[in-house]
């Protein structure tokens, strides 16, 4: 999905998704990950779900077992 269909599809300005995207990848290096990537590569986002900050879209077909130690 490109910037501006996610931007319009929740009702923001690319800005702001841009904004909201580059906090998602601040704290998901905070949390880990291990290299910087473009705002539209979805591999932070795969470490925010692991962290519990973000659940995985309802139709994802593989949902990672729950790690012992790790809040969901």
């Amino acid at each position: 999905m490109l910037l501006k269909q996610a931007a319009s599809r929740e009702g923001i300005s690319i800005s702001g998704m841009q904004d909201r995207l580059k906090s998602a990848l601040a704290r998901a290096m905070r949390l880990g990950q291990s290299r910087v990537v473009p705002l539209t590569d979805p591999s932070y986002l795969y470490v925010l779900v692991r962290a519990g900050y973000l659940d995985p879209p309802s139709d994802f077909p593989h949902r990672p077992a729950a790690v012992p130690g790790e809040h969901r």
